[in-house]
């Protein structure tokens, strides 16, 4: 093994959003950057995650739009689904994003180079049978798609979203394990592309991290579009059979308290039930006890290792957004190269807004209901059903909804829920409302364009000002 003679000022393991974007930061500021990846830059997020996750639900709702499209006068004979070009349109859109990216690293004279990376010590990576040195180190190496151990026997015979992104398997029938933002995202797309879908979830609703009233909503526009939902199951095994699964669950508990076993056959399962920490021999035998684990930092990025940083999704307990790890790289940049820096200049990213891309969108950002009730003493909840704005009407939308909660005390906003067309647009309006503290006051004296989805918050700004009016 041979050490690398040439001396980094930042060494950054992974070239996912945070990845990445730490990189060209730093070599803005005329820092020597190396930048390791094991597969392709821009991590899970352009290559097996958000970019074509989101190309594929596109084509989905193309192909809604036109099945419904006699009620907007447009009469087609036959609408059919070439999956095969939905998949080499999808991967269109990720290698020109990736060549985009790959030129843009080259153009900041970011040295890139491919291969497993090993932490050994402060400064010191081992890579492709090589050492490399440098002032600083940081991880930023995501996660992956996580498998209970129980179904190892069958696990290379279950699908994750990695497979399902990178290859167009026709599927007549897919259980969906999981109803979280992943699981309710493959969903939609398996199901307006005409599979029959069926969701098994262990929590009692669909997006248990969410609004109640959004897992509800969910729950009634998944039911219309045919797809089956099981809450409360528990799945007890997973056996190969035949071209399918034999899959053994247990059901929810009866009024006496007692549950049963039961089997159904499958095609197909997709497994959507968490991610697990992409640092599996990340370290050497000084670190090895990290190894498999999510990182734990400081709130100033620090791991245990001195000047070894982490940030985005590797991070224990961090919110796994690749906006997230993009606001943890900028941050982190500031930190450790900008001369003079504070921390407690800039707004910390504490409100971290959260989508799902279906139809209709699903976005929030700071307090939900029950977190705004706890902190503040005079909460206000305005909601807003969308049936009757003018631009739901016009694209016939479905059922749609937002709540905002308001500190009456300060009259601010200190939380959104929306479920509507555009919601993950909107959100990012919420989210500097929310976090620049504006009064609502100023927020329902903007203007909002007709007819569009924000006359909605418009309507609940207005609503706030006229029951304070009143002393409501």
């Amino acid at each position: 093994m041979t050490t690398k003679t040439c001396f980094y000022d930042l060494i950054v393991i992974g070239a996912g959003p945070g990845g990445y974007t730490l990189a060209i930061n730093s070599a803005k500021l005329n820092k020597k950057v190396l930048l390791i990846e094991e597969q392709q830059v821009g991590g899970t997020c352009l290559n097996r995650g958000c970019i074509p996750t989101k190309a594929l639900l596109h084509s989905a709702k193309l192909m809604a739009s036109l099945i419904q499209g006699t009620l907007f006068g447009i009469t087609s004979t036959e609408v059919e689904l070439d999956l095969e070009q939905v998949y080499r349109q999808k991967e269109q859109v990720v290698s020109s994003l990736r060549e985009g990216l790959e030129k843009l690293i080259d153009s900041k004279k970011i040295e890139v180079l491919y291969g497993k990376a090993k932490v050994l010590d402060s400064q010191i990576v081992e890579v492709n049978n090589q050492v490399v040195t440098g002032e600083i180190v940081v991880l930023a190496t995501g996660c992956t798609p996580h498998i209970p151990s129980k179904f190892e026997q069958v696990a290379h015979q279950i699908l994750t979203s990695d497979q399902v992104l990178l290859h167009a398997d026709s599927i007549k029938e897919i259980l969906i394990v999981g109803g979280g933002v992943i699981g309710i995202e493959m969903a939609f797309f398996y199901q307006n592309i005409g599979c029959q879908v069926t969701i098994m979830e262990q929590e009692n609703r669909l997006l248990s991290n969410f609004d109640r009233e959004i897992s509800q909503n969910l729950s009634l526009i998944l039911k219309k579009l045919g797809v089956s939902i099981r809450t409360e199951y528990s799945i007890q095994s997973i056996e190969k059979e035949g071209e399918g699964f034999l899959v053994e669950y247990e059901t929810p508990k009866s009024v006496s308290g007692e549950t049963s076993k039961q089997v159904m056959r499958i095609e197909t399962i997709f497994f959507a039930t968490g991610r697990k920490a992409n640092t599996a021999e990340l370290f050497g035998e000084k670190y090895a006890h990290l190894c498999g684990k999510f990182i734990p930092v400081t709130e100033d990025f620090q791991t245990e290792i001195p000047g070894v940083y982490a940030i985005g999704d590797v991070v224990l307990n961090n919110q796994q957004f690749a906006h997230k790890a993009m606001m943890d790289a900028k941050i982190l940049c500031n930190q450790l190269f900008r001369e003079g820096w504070k921390k407690d200049e800039v707004k910390q990213n504490i409100f971290v807004p959260s989508c799902v891309y279906i139809q209709p969108e699903i976005a929030m950002v700071g307090l939900q209901e029950s977190e705004a009730k706890a902190e503040f003493e005079h909460i206000k909840i305005v909601k807003q059903v969308m049936h009757q704005l003018g631009k739901q009407k016009i694209v016939n939308g479905e059922r749609s909804f937002l709540k905002l909660f308001v500190d009456t005390d300060q009259m601010i906003l200190v939380g959104a829920v929306l479920m509507c067309e555009q919601a993950c647009e909107l959100i990012s309006y919420l989210t500097l409302a929310i976090q620049e503290k504006i009064p609502i006051s100023r927020l329902a004296s903007i203007i909002y364009p007709h007819p569009t989805f924000s006359e909605a918050l418009g309507e609940c700004f207005d609503q706030i000002q006229e029951d304070r009016s009143y002393g409501l």
